[in-house]
């Protein structure tokens, strides 16, 4: 809900700003489009150097904007279809819905499946690289 909201808000912006600069109509929507896509990877660097990663507010943040970076890409994808073939059509969109959906969700399998554990399985010889040495 608060993605979409924040998406309609970034589009209409958009719209505003491209209706006082006499823009088409295609170059304020990609703006918007744009614009309400977040840098999901510096929040969680950010929240992570501050040491909030693991608190529950951060969690739902970071669940939220994940949400919202998957509804940019789908967005995206509808616009640009849209803007290639000079219409949007039901069937164009369902059958582009059709692409995306297990693209997304084979990557989200495989981030969960394989590039979890490997990412895990190097962190710890980089945490315990990070230790400070001991001298006993």
């Amino acid at each position: 809900m608060i993605s979409s909201i924040e998406i309609a808000l970034m589009s209409l912006l958009s719209l505003l700003v491209g209706s006082v600069m006499r823009w088409s109509l295609t170059d304020p929507v990609f703006l918007g489009a744009a614009l309400a896509s977040s840098s999901t990877a510096i929040i969680a660097k950010v929240l992570s150097d501050m040491g909030r990663l693991n608190e529950t507010c951060s969690i739902i943040m970071l669940g939220v904007l994940v949400v919202e970076d998957l509804a940019v890409v789908l967005l995206l994808a509808v616009i640009q279809s849209a803007v290639s073939i000079g219409t949007i059509s039901v069937e164009a969109m369902l059958t582009l819905g059709a692409k995306i959906v297990p693209f997304l969700g084979g990557s989200l399998f495989l981030g969960w499946k394989a590039v979890a554990p490997f990412m895990a399985r190097v962190s710890l010889p980089l945490q315990e690289a990070r230790a400070p040495l001991r001298i006993p």
